[in-house]
This record gives C-alpha cells, structure tokens and sequence, in this order.
C-alpha cells in the first residue's frame, strides 16, 4: 500500500467519553477506548497524500518524544488493513472517467463500506462499467430496471421488446413521456436513458422475443447478466419463451435475474447462477408450483390454472395485467440491488436460490428456497458439457 488513507465512507466519531470509533456503527467499525493525542494525530494523517515513510516523518514532527515509531506506524497500518480500515488513495481507475468517478462518488462509499479487502471501491464501481445486460421487456417492470441499471453504471444495457408506447404506459413505465407516444419502446427508452446517464451504452433491439433458439441466442450471444422483465409461466406450461431463454443463459452460463407482482404483492428472485451447482428453472418448477397452487382447496387450483392459461370470458378482462409505479419502483430497486451485489461481489447476493414476496399492504414478507435437486435433466448436462436442446 503506497499511500494508506482512512478509507473514505469511515467517519471518526468520538462519544462524550472521550471514546472514537472508526466506521458506521452497527455495520463495520474499530472503537478506540480513550485515544492518545498521538492516535488522534496519526488518524488525521492517513488522508492519501502520504507514503507510510513520510508518515513516519510527519508524526514525528508532530510528536517529537515518541520512540520507535516506524514500528508502532507499521503495525497499526497492519492492524488496521486487517480490520477493513484502509485502502490505497495511490490507486487510480484506469476505466473510469473524472466526470464517471464524480458521478459515482455516493455508491462508491457504499462500496468501501461494506467491502472486504484494502481494494480502492472504484474497482467495485469498474466491475459494474464492464458488464453487459440484458432487459427483456421494456413495460413497467423493464423501464424501471434499465432506469435502475443505467442510474448503477451499468456499462452496456441491450434493451429488447418490440412494442410501441401507448398513452396508458406513461403513469407506470418510467422512461416514457407524452411525445414517445407511437415510438417504439426501445428507441424511446434509449434516448431518455442516454440523457440519464451517458456514460452507459445502449443499444435498442426493436423484437418480440419468440419461442426460437436462434434468436434467443443471437439476442444473448455477449451478455453477461439478465434480466427477465415479464412473467416467467414456465414453471406450469412447457414451451414458453422463457424456457427457450433460461436454456440459452444454462448453456452460455449466464445469470438471469426474476421479479414481479402487482400493486397488492410483489416478488423478488430468484436469481439463477445458471453454473450447474446452484438451482436452474427445472429445479424451480416443483416448488414454484407448490407456491401457487393451494392446498386443498381445489376450485381456487382449478381457477389459477385458468388465470394461467387467460381463459377469461369475453369483455371480462380489458387488460392481461396491471401494474403501478410504487409497486414497480419497489421490486425493481430490490432486484437491481441485488444485481450490483452479485457483479461487484461487494456483499453476497440474498436471492440466489431464493424467492422473496412482500404484500405491498401489510409489508409482511414470505421466502420460498429453490435448492438444485439431484435428478435435474438440464444440470446434468450442464455439468456434463452438453447443450440444452429445446
């Protein structure tokens, strides 16, 4: 470490006791019983302008009776990169901009705070830059997620649904304004992302997503994370085109991140590694159904089957879902949290293997674990090298 510096996102808070702790409280911090002027000193000095030799010189300038202090320097500079303290200020982003490491500068405390490790938390926030996601959907759940992305710093969002904005998008989807009205939605979602962020590139494909494994492998041939942004049946029905997507992101190895719900409940996750040793889709599909499906009581099974199916009577359903922007900013804002984790690797991911519902009325919430089960068709061929045909 060139030059060791308190890391940013620390604060040095001192009680009325006359006691300092280093850090936020509660999530990671260092408590000094009764600091030494010396100690004071020395933490006023680890701001990143100094080399630990001149370190040494400067406190002892300032000190000038203390004794044997390039060792004491030298081994509270050790303590403290063992306790998560400090990073190197002498480090510099060779990726980001100036403009990109202002823009940033609040998510990367975030970053120092809860990363493990001396590294700088621009590497954190380059981590992010060099990714390449995948939003299917551009509706009320994938405008809010590429709004979340590009606000992140994702690097490059490829924005899929081949749709047009209509009047009754604007309350809810959150990239579209009165004059994108008739406009694809990719194109308009591009163009207010870009006045967003325009650090983030993005690239507008004017598509349906089809039950065709070309197109689903031309469409993720070079991502690195996705985000399935419409309701993913493929638990209960086979042939859905969200299986055909869940086998191309097994076979490429790619994450796909799920989300959902409505104004009464929404669900975050699972995310699927789709690494062959955590669950995939077929894993999911026992206990996803389970979930949905009430025990015992079959008229309520025999009436979701047909919600499923959208066997509705005529002119009894005007729309096939509602959404609303609460319950949309909500999910997203979880689901794209959890994205940052798992890319950074600054904290571990909560939704891998794991399904979180929340009642947007009493906030109560419900966890449904997804484990891998030992007879799954697709991660033994995963494992075993071979493609998953559809």
């Amino acid at each position: 470490m060139k030059k060791p510096r308190l890391k940013l996102s620390h604060h040095v808070l001192v009680n009325e006791g006359g006691d300092l702790c280093i850090g936020e409280v509660d999530v990671s911090s260092f408590i000094v019983r009764s600091p030494t002027a010396e100690f004071l000193t020395f933490l006023n000095l680890l701001d990143g302008s100094r080399t630990t030799p001149r370190l040494v010189r400067d406190l002892q300038r300032i000190h000038p009776d203390l004794q044997k202090i390039d060792e004491q320097v030298e081994q509270l500079l050790a303590q403290m990169r063992q306790l998560n303290l400090l990073d190197d200020a002498a480090l510099q982003s060779r990726i980001l901009t100036a403009t990109e490491m202002e823009l940033y500068d609040r998510q990367m405390l975030y970053f120092s705070q809860v990363a493990t490790g001396s590294l700088p938390s621009f590497i954190y926030q380059e981590r992010l830059k060099n990714q390449r996601v995948a939003v299917l959907g551009l509706g009320g759940w994938g405008t809010w997620t590429s709004m979340n992305l590009a606000l992140q710093g994702f690097g490059f969002l490829r924005l899929v649904d081949g749709d047009i904005v209509e009047r009754s998008n604007l309350n809810r989807q959150v990239l579209f304004r009165e004059e994108h009205i008739g406009a694809l939605k990719v194109d308009a979602a591009a163009e207010t992302l870009r006045s967003i962020n325009p650090n983030v590139v993005i690239e507008s494909v004017g598509e349906f997503v089809n039950v065709d494994i070309k197109q689903v492998e031309r469409l993720l041939a070079d991502v690195t994370l996705i985000f399935l942004c419409w309701a993913n049946l493929a638990p209960f029905m086979s042939g859905t085109v969200a299986e055909v997507i869940h086998a191309v992101a097994l076979n490429k190895g790619i994450p796909i991140i799920e989300f959902g719900g409505d104004p009464f409940d929404i669900f975050v996750g699972p995310i699927y590694l789709n690494d062959g040793r955590n669950a995939c889709l077929q894993c999911s599909k026992s206990s996803v159904r389970k979930d949905w499906y009430s025990s015992g009581n079959s008229n309520v099974n025999e009436f979701r089957r047909a919600r499923l199916g959208h066997h509705y009577a005529d002119g009894q359903r005007r729309v096939d879902a509602w959404q609303s922007a609460p319950s949309l900013s909500t999910m997203t804002g979880f689901a794209v949290d959890q994205a940052v984790k798992l890319v950074t690797g600054c904290e571990t991911p909560a939704l891998i293997g794991k399904r979180v519902r929340i009642s947007m009325r009493t906030l109560e919430q419900e966890s449904l674990v997804i484990e891998q089960t030992s007879d799954c068709a697709w991660c033994s061929a995963k494992n075993a090298g071979v493609p998953i045909a559809m």
